[in-house]
């Protein structure tokens, strides 16, 4: 179904647009976190040579995917467990090994200890306004279901967990089946009153073509060809390397409250040139089984790569979206219709942004101010087994976002932004 509303319909544009314009940007992004290779805060050298012994420590087959700045401060990242590794959720600790920062598993190493009560994998995670870190839990090591697959949110005050639901195994796979599936991913989060106590979570399989979401109550799940990925959308090429990964549903964003008439979800699988908008109320009203809308936003053949990660400005409005090929982050503001001259770019180096997995916009908790984060992990290089460890591999970016975006065409012009809604073609 096609879309004539050019304000979300620029979204999923953007990579023409870039490809017939050359923006000129500063290097504002700074580097402040880099690793050769991930090590962790040991307990004792024994336990690190119990782990390697075991096989269950090797950083040739650790790449971290997303990351997460907490109110505190603190950096958790996600290190997914395609090999066993010794934690797939971390903190960035202050000790320094060879490798670059040690990683303090969160919330602690008893949460480790390879039991089912405790954390198994996690890819991807996310902080709602009430400042729980959500994610899902695969409950998978390699394509072994160890574990059920479970959705967790700790809170980030005190490190408890406050959530804690079991997926359905008509969801997933059963413990000890050995196979694609259930590679579950956590795509949005949307909350509602001060104490968030209205909550609907949104993940995904990425080996399949499916919506999954709990709305507090219930798990349910949307299965459609507009979450699936494609085989054009599947070839992929970063400095110069190239390989073939067809996965579905792994990009979304919610739409910042008060720009849109309907606030959306904004869908995208890693492997295609396609997005879509769907309306939250036709995904609320879903768990009745009625069909949600879907707003196909492109229809055109992509000119560059493919979107990798995105997220939106509350504050601004601003929708930033990494894309891998061109090792950049371009932006565009809802504000604007778009158009060649309404399109920016925020950053863009081919050393530090190849293959830019996670981008986030944080608040500052005593500022009105935001703050965009990006970590970088050459993903190409670890899935042809070509990385190199005597090299800077994996890198978190941050920079103010209001100093990134002023003086371009994505900086805010307008004290009040009217609401813009969009409808499909007839």
């Amino acid at each position: 179904m096609a879309m004539r509303g050019i304000v979300l319909r620029g979204i999923f544009l953007l990579p023409i647009i870039l490809s017939f314009f050359n923006f000129r940007t500063a290097a504002k992004l700074r580097v402040i976190h880099k690793w050769k290779y991930i090590d962790y805060l040991w307990e004792s050298e024994g336990q690190k040579r119990a782990f390697v012994q075991e096989k269950k420590y090797d950083y040739r087959k650790i790449i971290p995917t997303d990351s997460q700045v907490l109110q505190d401060g603190r950096t958790v990242i996600a290190t997914p467990k395609y090999f066993d590794n010794p934690a797939s959720l971390s903190t960035v600790s202050s000790k320094t090994g060879n490798g670059g920062p040690l990683l303090m598993p969160y919330p602690n190493w008893n949460w480790h200890n390879g039991s089912c009560s405790g954390i198994s994998s996690v890819s991807k995670l996310m902080l709602d306004k009430c400042n729980r870190l959500w994610f899902i839990d695969t409950g998978k090591i390699g394509d072994t279901h160890v574990c059920p697959p479970r959705i967790r949110a700790f809170s980030s005050k005190n490190d408890e967990l406050v959530k804690d639901v079991l997926i359905p195994s008509k969801f997933s796979k059963q413990i000890g089946r050995t196979g694609k599936g259930g590679n579950f991913e956590i795509q949005a989060v949307e909350t509602h009153g001060d104490y968030c106590d209205q909550l609907w979570v949104y993940f995904s399989d990425v080996e399949s073509n499916v919506l999954l979401i709990f709305n507090g109550k219930k798990i349910w799940r949307i299965r459609n060809s507009v979450f699936a990925g494609n085989d054009e959308g599947s070839n992929f090429e970063v400095a110069g390397e190239r390989f073939y990964l067809k996965r579905g549903l792994s990009k979304s964003a919610i739409s910042p409250p008060g720009f849109l008439k309907n606030d959306i979800l904004l869908v995208g699988a890693f492997s295609s040139q396609n997005g879509y908008a769907i309306e939250l109320k036709d995904l609320h009203d879903s768990c009745t089984g009625s069909e949600p809308t879907y707003y196909k936003l492109t229809s055109l053949k992509m000119n560059i790569s493919q979107g990798i990660a995105k997220y939106w400005s509350e504050k601004t409005g601003v929708f930033v979206e990494s894309y891998a090929s061109e090792s950049m982050i371009a932006c565009w503001n809802i504000e604007n219709y778009l158009e060649a001259s309404n399109v920016g770019i925020l950053a863009q180096n081919s050393t530090t942004l190849q293959f830019v997995t996670s981008v986030k916009i944080v608040k500052d908790p005593y500022r009105d101010t935001e703050r965009l984060v990006v970590l970088s992990n050459r993903f190409q290089k670890y899935i042809l087994g070509t990385m190199n460890f005597d090299e800077i591999n994996y890198r978190i970016l941050s920079g103010d976002f209001s100093t990134l975006i002023k003086g371009t065409v994505c900086e805010p012009n307008l004290p009040s932004i009217v609401e813009k809604g969009f409808t499909p073609d007839n």
